[in-house]
């Protein structure tokens, strides 16, 4: 069974050890629960991917805390729908690096945006098996995922439905899949 922490002070220490170490954990968003990994470390990225029965063509997204972390990873560009973050939201940039694009989140939950501003950028997806409904609470990734490293139980998500994600490096934007929020 994985250790499973209620959210709080001492959690986000544990879980941003636990990213450090390669580890996968899961957390409360306000639209789903998600799992995460250090996306700097091409070990975990594989683990998440396999961890899910995720093919490994469906790209992860990054979840950021605010707009400095995302400055640091894409191309500058204007975008209009960045007022609405945070939130449901997933927009698809021009990757820094210029290696192609990226997804990035910027969520509406006070406790993960203490972690991202803790650990720095996640990349992360759904708590769920590719293909199954998404987890609502710790409790459904605990049966989903047991042997997953981290749960930090922030309750239940309180939208329950998955983000909304919109590729703004096409002209006009093009909605990938809707989800919470509408545009």
């Amino acid at each position: 069974m994985p250790k499973k922490l209620v959210f709080q002070e001492k959690s986000i220490e544990t879980a941003k050890k636990a990213l450090s170490q390669g580890s996968i954990i899961a957390f409360p968003t306000e639209t789903v629960y998600g799992i995460g990994i250090d996306f700097k470390n091409a070990e975990a990225i594989k683990k998440i991917y396999q961890l899910k029965g995720r093919e490994f063509n469906k790209p992860l997204q990054i979840l950021i805390a605010d707009f400095e972390q995302l400055k640091n990873l894409i191309e500058p560009q204007k975008c209009e729908l960045i007022k609405y973050w945070p939130g449901p939201l997933t927009l698809i940039f021009y990757k820094k690096d210029g290696t192609g694009k990226v997804g990035i989140r910027m969520p509406n939950y006070p406790l993960l945006q203490k972690l991202l501003k803790e650990t720095g950028p996640i990349a992360a997806t759904s708590a769920n098996l590719s293909g199954q409904p998404d987890a609502l609470t710790a409790d459904e990734v605990a049966r989903i995922f047991p042997d997953i490293d981290l749960i930090l139980d922030g309750g239940k998500a309180t939208i329950g439905i998955a983000s909304t994600v919109v590729d703004v490096t096409e002209e006009p934007y093009k909605i990938l899949r809707q989800g919470s929020l509408v545009i």
